[in-house]
């Protein structure tokens, strides 16, 4: 048998929670919301997506290592991510939402 006051308590609770505001906004942001690269940034990550260590990005891009780490913990921060392999899997994850498949229909 099931307490009276013990089902009144439960479902009391289960019309306050029922009742409470939903979140309306997603913890993680989908790729199209997310902060948009700068020009500068996403040029890096292209150079992070054809493995090139900091050192030749500087020197490809003219710049210290320091900036380049730089504009990878803003591009991390941007992506949501915390390393280049996670940068890289969603520059290729995010390029390949917006690109139809090879091969025809």
């Amino acid at each position: 048998k099931t307490d009276p006051a013990l089902s009144a308590y439960a479902s009391r609770i289960i019309d306050a929670a029922q009742a409470m505001p939903v979140a309306t906004r997603k913890l993680t942001a989908p790729a199209a919301e997310k902060e948009q690269l700068t020009q500068r940034e996403a040029e890096l990550l292209r150079y992070l997506t054809e493995g090139m260590s900091n050192r030749d990005i500087a020197l490809a891009l003219s710049v210290s290592e320091t900036t380049v780490k730089w504009h990878l913990k803003n591009i991390f921060g941007k992506l949501a991510v915390t390393n280049r392999v996670q940068a890289v899997r969603a520059a290729q994850g995010s390029a390949g939402a917006h690109t139809p498949p090879k091969g025809g229909a």
